[in-house]
C-alpha cells in the first residue's frame, strides 16, 4: 500500500461498533430467511430488492441476530464519493492525517454482517470503491489512506435497494458492483404475518383492527389498484397507522378520530379523497362500525 512519507498517523473512528440485535418482533418469511442465511454464512454478498417498507433491512438484522453475529446498518444516502465510505483527511498536530469512517470500524469486526441500507441512494461514482472488498481480495487500497483497508475474517455483506423509476433520489448501481451480489427479490408479508407483526410492535392494538388493516394493505398491493393510479400501502405505513390509532386512544379521544388520521396518512392525493387508498381506509372504518 502507498505510504505518505512524514504523514500523521491514522486516527481511528471514535464510533464503537455495537451489536445490533434487530427487532425481536420481526420474523422474516421462511424462504427469504433460508436463502439469506445461507448467503451470509457463505460470505456471498446479497442484494435485497423489492418495494419500500417490506422489511428488507429488518430481514438482514433478523438473520444476523439468529446467527449471533454483530450487525451494522450503514445509511448510504449521504455517500457522494469514495472517501465517504472510508473516511477523510484531517489535521493531526499540524500534519495531514487520515480519520477512519464507521464502515472501516465495522470491517474490522470479525463475523460482522454489514448492511448497506438503500445502496442505490449512494452516488454511482462511489460504487467502484466497494468492489475489491466484495471479491477474493477482501481489501481496499485507498490512495489517500496510508494503509489498506482489510476485511476481517467472516465479514458478510448485505445491501438493500428500492428499484424503480418512481423512487426519487436514487442512482443506478453500476454493473460491476451489481455482479458482486446475489439478488434476492422481497415482497410484502402475508396478511396473517403482517397482522401478527402489528400486534407485536404496537401493543394495545385490537386484534380485529390489526387484521382488517392488514387486509386493507393487501388490497392496495394488487394490480387493480395500481392500474387505477394508487400506490401500495407498505408495512411501515401500516405500523404508523396502528401507532397513531393507539396514541389517539391513549389520549382519550374518540376512535373515529384515529381512523380519520389513518385516512389522512394513507391518502397519496393521486385522486384526492377518492384515491384507492382513501377508499380502502373508509371501507375499513365502515367494517369496524366506526362513524367518520
Amino acid at each position: 500500500a502507498p505510504v505518505i512519507e512524514g504523514a500523521a498517523p491514522i486516527v481511528r473512528t471514535s464510533w464503537e461498533p455495537e451489536r445490533d440485535e434487530g427487532d425481536a418482533t420481526y420474523n422474516a418469511p421462511p424462504e427469504m430467511r433460508s436463502i439469506l442465511s445461507a448467503s451470509v454464512a457463505g460470505r456471498v454478498p446479497v442484494l435485497l430488492t423489492g418495494p419500500q417498507g417490506t422489511g428488507k433491512t429488518d430481514a438482514a438484522q433478523h438473520v444476523a441476530a439468529r446467527a449471533c453475529r454483530p450487525c451494522f446498518v450503514l445509511d448510504c444516502g449521504p455517500v457522494r464519493d469514495a472517501s465517504d465510505w472510508f473516511g477523510a483527511p484531517t489535521l493531526i498536530a499540524g500534519r495531514i492525517g487520515w480519520h477512519d469512517s464507521t464502515l472501516v470500524a465495522a470491517l474490522a469486526t470479525p463475523d460482522a454482517v454489514i448492511v448497506f441500507d438503500e445502496l442505490n441512494r449512494s452516488h454511482t461514482a462511489a460504487h467502484a470503491a466497494l468492489l475489491p472488498m466484495m471479491d477474493r481480495r477482501r481489501r481496499v487500497v485507498f490512495p489517500q489512506r496510508p494503509e489498506p483497508v482489510t476485511v476481517a475474517p467472516g465479514v458478510a455483506f448485505v445491501a438493500t435497494a428500492n428499484i424503480g423509476l418512481h423512487h426519487v433520489g436514487t442512482s443506478t448501481i453500476t454493473p460491476a458492483l451489481l455482479s458482486r451480489f446475489a439478488q434476492i427479490p422481497t415482497d410484502y408479508l402475508s396478511e396473517s404475518a403482517e397482522s401478527a407483526l402489528i400486534l407485536a410492535r404496537v401493543p394495545e392494538t385490537p386484534r380485529a383492527f390489526a387484521e382488517r388493516l392488514a387486509t386493507v394493505c393487501a388490497q392496495t398491493r394488487g394490480t387493480a389498484w395500481a392500474q387505477n393510479g394508487g400506490r401500495p400501502i407498505s408495512t411501515r405505513e401500516a405500523l404508523t397507522v396502528a401507532t397513531l390509532a393507539r396514541e389517539v386512544d391513549r389520549a382519550g379521544q374518540d376512535r373515529a378520530i384515529s381512523l380519520r388520521k389513518m385516512i389522512d396518512a394513507l391518502d397519496d392525493d393521486t385522486h384526492g379523497g377518492q384515491s384507492p387508498r382513501a377508499q380502502l381506509a373508509s371501507l375499513c372504518a365502515r367494517e369496524l362500525g366506526l362513524a367518520l
